[in-house]
């Protein structure tokens, strides 16, 4: 008789050509047969990304018309029937390894969310986007139980707490506010996010983070966990007394007024937010 999954992983993805393969080759390359129930999700795909991924073994791919991350998550949740489920970006390599230790920290008692501890992959950056990034992973906010590295994983009480992914709002930020810290944890993996190569780049990143995040608190009808503030005020106070973050520092307030002005800005004159992807990371 054949084991159940381990495990479903859903894959949303929008013109993901240059992408998806490494994606399933890491995920799968360590996987049994019928480990994991994995969906790729095209969203609007123009290019042969449903192709690549049908040519992986054990992969299923799904089709819809809509242009939206979150319609994608929708489609791939009604696609599959296993718990947990790992909902990864088509551009993230989690590997089998990875994905396995996501699953043993759900099966943890009052565990409902993990997600991969963050870190930034470095080595080829200017020296600013070094030290900006550096001072933000040390950030008590992106700690333990931050959702939001590309990867996360839902057990079924926490799938339960919302009935369908709200569309076009940031999946998780989402799940990072609908899920009490207590029942969110991190688990460390040699896993690196690409970021952008320059805060040129950032900066608009984070408008357009800022500006979801707020409609986040808007629009959504669920109770939300508050996000960290008063750590994060006693991580700059402390940054202060040491000279060698200074830098980080510096570019790091430079960045978050900016972002404040600017997304205030537009949220005033009601301009749409800029969903341009960042095509330096990848």
């Amino acid at each position: 008789m054949t084991a159940p999954p381990r495990a479903a992983v859903i894959v949303p993805a929008h013109d993901e050509a240059a992408v998806i393969d490494r994606c399933l080759t890491s995920l799968l390359a360590e996987a049994g047969e019928g480990e994991f129930e994995v969906v790729v999700v095209c969203n609007a795909c123009r290019d042969d990304t449903a192709e690549r991924a049908a040519r992986h073994p054990g992969v299923r791919v799904r089709s819809i018309p809509q242009a939206s991350k979150q319609a994608a998550l929708q489609a791939g949740d009604e696609a599959v029937g296993a718990f947990p489920r790992i909902y990864l970006d088509a551009d993230v390599q989690l590997t089998t390894a990875g994905a396995r230790a996501l699953v043993d920290r759900l099966a943890q008692p009052g565990i409902e969310a993990v997600a991969p501890r963050l870190r930034f992959a470095l080595g080829e950056r200017t020296w600013a986007v070094r030290e900006y990034f550096r001072f933000v992973e040390q950030l008590p906010v992106f700690g333990e139980g931050y959702i939001g590295a590309g990867a996360f994983a839902l057990d079924a009480d926490g799938r339960a707490r919302f009935d369908r992914w709200p569309l076009d709002l940031p999946d998780d930020a989402f799940v990072q506010r609908l899920v009490p810290a207590a029942n969110r944890a991190s688990v460390a993996l040699p896993f690196a996010i690409e970021p952008p190569r320059s805060l040129r780049l950032q900066l608009r990143r984070a408008v357009r983070v800022q500006r979801l995040n707020r409609a986040l608190e808007r629009q959504t009808e669920v109770p939300l966990s508050p996000p960290t503030t008063s750590s994060t005020l006693a991580h700059l106070q402390q940054a202060l007394r040491r000279p060698t973050s200074w830098p980080g520092l510096a570019l790091f307030l430079g960045v978050a007024v900016t972002t404040r002005v600017r997304s205030w800005v537009l949220d005033r004159r009601q301009l749409p937010t800029e969903w341009a992807r960042d095509l330096s990371s990848r």
